[in-house]
């Protein structure tokens, strides 16, 4: 039978929050390069169909920002997930520390009533 292990929740908490400091970065860079991506393919595709020099130049950029905007607002979100999950794991720890202190109270005083002959 698996063995009741706080110190494991802990670790766990750890590694969420871990985790959440660098979730917006990895997004909003993945967002930039799928935005690179994205923008130049499109502005090839309005070079060769319209003739426009400056297309590829002025679509990339754009498309860049607007996507890395895209990619911090879902790694905000993300890391807020994250770190909502390793608190509500902490929460539940300090809650079974808490009703396990208050189980012992009945029984540390019937202790006491035994002790003193009562």
């Amino acid at each position: 039978m698996t063995q009741y292990e706080p110190a494991f929740i802990r670790e766990h908490a750890d590694r969420l929050y871990s985790q959440a400091k660098s979730t917006t970065a990895i997004w909003t860079i993945a967002g930039i390069i799928v935005g690179i991506m994205a923008g130049g393919m499109l502005g090839i595709l309005l070079f060769v169909i319209m003739q426009k020099v400056a297309a590829p130049a002025t679509i990339t950029p754009l498309f860049a920002v607007l996507a890395g905007l895209i990619g911090y607002k879902l790694g905000k979100d993300i890391a807020l997930d994250l770190k909502l999950k390793a608190q509500t794991a902490l929460c539940q720890l300090r809650t079974e520390e808490n009703t396990r202190r208050v189980e012992t109270v009945p029984q540390m005083i019937a202790q006491a009533r035994l002790q003193s002959g009562a």
